[in-house]
């Protein structure tokens, strides 16, 4: 698009939580087995898996695969255990790095303001502090998806020597998340707020 297109005053990029917290295959995108799947069918793989989807569509059906779910869900919490460990995290943070080094390059060349920043994120004890977050959605720091993150942002943070605005730990005294890992309206505004501020912007409110 820069070949085509005026350069931007300035671009933003948002990282930290599916970067960090993923769970599939460190080096591959969460769409890999799908397109790998889809690659490998035949003509006659994509009738039968056409009929397979209208029938499982009907509502008796539907109804049915409800309840076995809620089975699987059961046993898949207590058996789910996908803790990367900190070699996969420390790969996902040089990941991360080399996109944001790969950014840095461009912006450079054609003279964008470039600001990274690295998201904020449940990981700490009081992140939910201010939320009225029902407890079922809370994440906590047995499950793995929160032990990536909270490695993650460590091992990025001892690395990136000051690539990103660090907002991880940003608060407001209002609500800041509606559930597990989105943020409120108030949180929201008071991230744009910053990142305006940052850029060098006056706020629109």
């Amino acid at each position: 698009m820069l070949l085509e297109l005026s350069p931007p005053y300035a671009v933003i990029f948002i990282d930290g939580l599916n970067d960090l917290g993923r769970e599939y295959n460190f080096n591959e995108t969460i769409y890999s087995n799908d397109i790998k799947s889809k690659m490998n069918k035949s003509s006659n793989d994509e009738i039968k898996d056409y009929f397979k989807e209208r029938f499982h569509r009907l509502n008796i059906v539907r109804l049915i695969n409800q309840f076995k779910d809620k089975n699987k869900i059961k046993k898949k919490k207590k058996n789910y255990s996908n803790d990367l460990g900190n070699a996969k995290i420390s790969q996902l943070v040089d990941v991360l790095l080399n996109n944001q080094k790969i950014n840095e390059a461009i912006s450079k060349k054609y003279n964008i303001k470039l600001l990274n920043i690295l998201q904020p994120v449940p990981i700490y004890i009081d992140s939910y502090s201010t939320s009225k977050v029902p407890k079922e959605f809370l994440p906590t720091e047995d499950k793995s998806f929160i032990k990536n993150v909270k490695l993650g942002y460590q091992i990025y943070l001892s690395k990136s020597e000051n690539m990103s605005l660090n907002l991880s730990k940003l608060k407001i005294k209002k609500p800041m998340y509606i559930d597990s890992v989105h943020y409120s309206s108030e949180f929201n505004k008071t991230i744009a707020d910053t990142i305006i501020n940052k850029i060098g912007l006056k706020s629109a409110n």
